[in-house]
């Protein structure tokens, strides 16, 4: 046999299938409809493994118990992130597992980072040094702002060829040149 005709010999047989099992499914189908359909007063009416339930459907929703729920209490004793705190800003995923204390320190540890401008990097192995703003600045050099009335310090972690990683606490922000 040739090609052509295996594949002539394979559609005629696939027809043959698919026309078999229309046959079946439609001889199938005829059986249920002569059969009588028992109603709901007769016996027989309840499908197997099912029961029929009597109940008041005016009843069912009056019992139905509206309950306040407190967000605030459920998330601090789950330890819950709240859902409006943004997950990534500016391109940045943001760590979900501080509190609310630790998360306004975060932010004003990237606000502070923010205005931080990168305008140089003189890099080599021993001992980068980076321009940040006007300040000459190596790898363990400190920022201080004032959080909460407090002097808090961003440390510069690292410089690398094209950008400073910065650590505040357990934080770590890039800073990166603006374009």
């Amino acid at each position: 046999m040739n090609p052509q005709q295996t594949k002539i010999a394979i559609v005629v047989l696939l027809f043959a299938v698919a026309g078999g099992y229309l046959f079946y499914q439609l001889r199938a189908g005829d059986e249920t409809l002569t059969q009588p359909t028992p109603t709901a007063g007769e016996a027989g009416a309840e499908r197997p493994g099912f029961a029929r339930i009597d109940f008041d459907v005016d009843t069912l929703v009056a019992s139905i118990e509206a309950v306040g729920l407190n967000y605030e209490l459920l998330r601090e004793e789950r330890d819950i992130r709240d859902p409006m705190r943004p997950l990534v800003r500016d391109g940045v995923v943001l760590p979900t597992d501080l509190g609310d204390d630790d998360y306004a320190k975060y932010e004003a540890v990237q606000q502070q980072v923010s205005t931080m401008e990168l305008t140089g990097i003189v890099w080599n192995k021993t001992k980068p040094v980076a321009v940040v703003g006007q300040r000459v600045v190596s790898e363990g050099d400190t920022f201080q702002y004032l959080f909460k009335g407090q002097d808090e310090r961003i440390t510069v972690e690292s410089i690398e060829t094209d950008r400073v990683i910065l650590r505040a606490d357990d934080t770590i922000h890039t800073l990166e040149f603006k374009e």
